[in-house]
C-alpha cells in the first residue's frame, strides 16, 4: 500500500517533458581513391512537432 502512495505522490509532482528524436537516417561512404573517402550522413526528423515546444 505504501508503494501505491509513493507512486501517486511521484506522479503528482512530475513535470511535462518533451523529447525530439531523429526518425531515421543513412550513413554512406564513397572511396575517392588515393586513400580519400567521402562520408555522407542524412538525418530525418519530424518537422511538424519540432517548432511546437
Amino acid at each position: 500500500m505504501k508503494y501505491l502512495y509513493l507512486l501517486a505522490l511521484t506522479l503528482f509532482f512530475v513535470e511535462p517533458v518533451c523529447a525530439r528524436h531523429i526518425i531515421g537516417g543513412a550513413f554512406t561512404y564513397e572511396c575517392l581513391g588515393g586513400g580519400n573517402y567521402r562520408f555522407t550522413l542524412k538525418m530525418y526528423r519530424d518537422c511538424f512537432l519540432w517548432g511546437r515546444f
